[in-house]
């Protein structure tokens, strides 16, 4: 929601959907400035309840993995940081893939600055907080479940935007495969992660997988790390 829209009348149905969230989870507002613009954003008040509750679910199961992590509770850095480029860099009427979306931070302001946006995550209940944030400019909005290791959308787009997905190697095959599939011929996609080691092997690796990478976009100090922020090609 646009802070400069704060004094008009909310939408009862909104209001709705941010109350059953609330019985699921305590909320947090966040303000973020893109393209000079500012934002609320919804994100779970407190995500490490939510690590927490998975962690122990896990072991409740034991070596059976959980469908999915519990990262999409929090609005990571990496993801504010990828809003703002992405507003930046001008995404009216562009087709825009928010991938591993989590609460959609990425989607909803891309949505506010024009865009088609697709925001997609196999964590459902990351697809409430979604639709919540994107409220404002749903009509240009599709919500869904995406799971990259195995969905074929019929969809390409322009962008395809990806907020801290590289941090496990095991993901690289899967992620080059989807962007490839759904991807515009003259289109791009932009990834952003906090620096790590494993972000820095994939920027290595993924030009050998036949992208180009372009770094000119370069790193952004954010509140408490430095986030590099990738153009990615197809080179064949």
């Amino acid at each position: 929601m646009d802070t400069n829209q704060a004094y008009e009348q909310v939408d009862p149905a909104k209001l709705k959907l941010e109350a059953r969230i609330r019985r699921q989870y305590p909320l947090r507002w966040l303000s973020v400035d893109a393209a000079g613009k500012s934002f609320r954003v919804a994100k779970v008040a407190d995500p490490d309840l939510v690590f927490d509750e998975a962690i122990d679910e896990e072991k409740k199961l034991g070596k059976t993995p959980l469908e999915w992590q519990p990262y999409w509770a929090e609005a990571w850095e990496s993801s504010l940081v990828l809003a703002q480029v992405v507003a930046e860099l001008g995404c009216r009427n562009q087709r825009i893939l928010d991938l591993g979306c989590g609460v959609g931070v990425v989607g909803a302001i891309a949505a506010a600055h024009g865009a088609e946006v697709t925001m997609g995550d196999i964590a459902l209940p990351g697809l409430l907080f979604c639709r919540l944030n994107v409220w404002d400019w749903q009509h240009r909005a599709t919500i869904r479940r995406i799971d990259w290791e195995q969905d074929l959308l019929e969809a390409k787009f322009d962008t395809i935007a990806n907020a801290d997905v590289v941090y496990d190697r095991r993901n690289w095959p899967a992620l080059d495969r989807f962007w490839r599939n759904h991807l515009a011929p003259e289109g791009v996609v932009l990834v952003t992660e906090p620096n790590r080691t494993t972000g820095r092997e994939f920027r290595a690796k993924i030009v050998e997988m036949g992208w180009i990478l372009d770094g000119s976009l370069g790193i952004r100090r954010s509140a408490h790390s430095e986030v590099v922020i990738s153009r990615l090609k197809r080179r064949y």
